[in-house]
């Protein structure tokens, strides 16, 4: 039986990387994960690399060096990463861009998911902070600033979560809440018609609306009347009978695309600008709407065909299992392929 050690880098943005750090303990196991600057000299870290170096050691056999490029680019932006690496995963992959660059590797999309307690967490970062202090312009403030917000995040549990009703009962009940990203036209536009429809559609309960980003200056439609905990965005959204999914910033997949699929959502989504490791089916996993036309009619027909909507929401969970999981995304990463996974360290 082959042993394997995986090696994190710690200067690695940990809100941003805790979704695969997750995927690499559940995979590999807890004592097979370890975080030390020794491989990663050569590699610095600012307030704008949102990359996760690691390496997988075979016990007595070879090495491989990955990077996972959480960014919103769909370009390959961080070059000495890039170089370092033997693969490099890149969450927004875009086919036209990267076909040419071999290492890449597309990696299903992530969100920010709690690690550890708050007495483990601030360890982790006084230890990973000692270690990589050197190679990052951060004070430990900014440093633990980062890891503390984790702890605001949910952990993934094995258990489905179900779409309770809750207080809402047989209501046509949608929830949804999304930020308002200046300069992001196309994204605010697409939020901004769902609300529209959702609020116009006879019999439907709508709660939520937009949020500015920090600084914000626009004039904003349909502004929500207040700010939602991440406990409230998860009830609400197990609650809400469909979810709306549109590229964010720079077209990127946004934390809502995994999310819904981990909730078991029927999900209407306008076309995506970057590709996924697996592609989701329109009418069996996703409803796709390329128009504000096609959103409306699918907002109508959603909410008031249950069948269509059950299918949604069980295919959304048929996909997070098998390809978009914290420990499928690792799995497919690191894998030549699907029947023989990590065979690529035997060189």
């Amino acid at each position: 039986m082959k042993h394997f050690s995986v090696i994190i880098d710690p200067c690695s943005n940990i809100l941003y990387a805790s979704y695969y750090i997750y995927g690499l303990l559940r995979y590999f196991g807890q004592s097979a994960i370890h975080f030390s600057s020794a491989p990663f000299v050569g590699l610095r870290h600012d307030k704008d690399t949102f990359c996760l170096p690691f390496v997988i050691r075979q016990n007595g056999g070879g090495k491989m060096r990955y990077c996972i490029d959480t960014s919103d680019s769909n370009k390959c932006v961080y070059t000495t990463f890039y170089d370092w690496c033997d693969v490099y995963g890149k969450v927004n992959y875009n086919t036209s861009l990267h076909s040419g660059l071999h290492k890449i590797r597309p990696i299903a999309p992530n969100f920010a998911v709690k690690l550890w307690d708050k007495p483990k967490c601030m360890l982790s970062a006084t230890v990973n902070y000692a270690m990589s202090r050197h190679r990052t312009p951060f004070s430990f403030r900014d440093f633990w600033r980062v890891y503390a917000a984790t702890l605001n995040r949910k952990r993934i549990h094995d258990e489905l979560l179900q779409n309770e009703r809750g207080e809402h009962g047989d209501m046509k009940y949608v929830y949804m809440v999304g930020r308002w990203w200046t300069g992001q036209d196309e994204c605010n536009r697409w939020r901004s018609k769902f609300i529209e429809v959702c609020k116009s559609v006879d019999g439907t309960c709508f709660e939520g609306g937009l949020l500015p980003e920090i600084g914000c200056c626009d004039e904003i439609k349909y502004l929500s009347e207040r700010k939602y905990s991440y406990d409230e965005y998860l009830n609400k959204t197990q609650e809400s009978l469909i979810v709306f999914n549109t590229p964010a910033y720079y077209g990127c997949h946004g934390w809502k695309l995994p999310e819904f699929l981990w909730l078991g959502k029927a999900i209407i989504s306008t076309p995506f600008v970057n590709d996924l490791p697996e592609p989701l089916t329109h009418g069996k996993n996703i409803w796709f709407a390329k128009d504000e036309n096609e959103i409306r009619d699918a907002i109508v027909l959603l909410l008031n065909d249950s069948l269509i909507r059950s299918r949604l929401e069980q295919g959304a969970r048929e996909y997070w299992n098998e390809y978009c999981s914290p420990e499928k995304a690792i799995l497919q990463f690191v894998c030549n392929n699907k029947d023989d996974c990590l065979d690529l360290l035997d060189h």
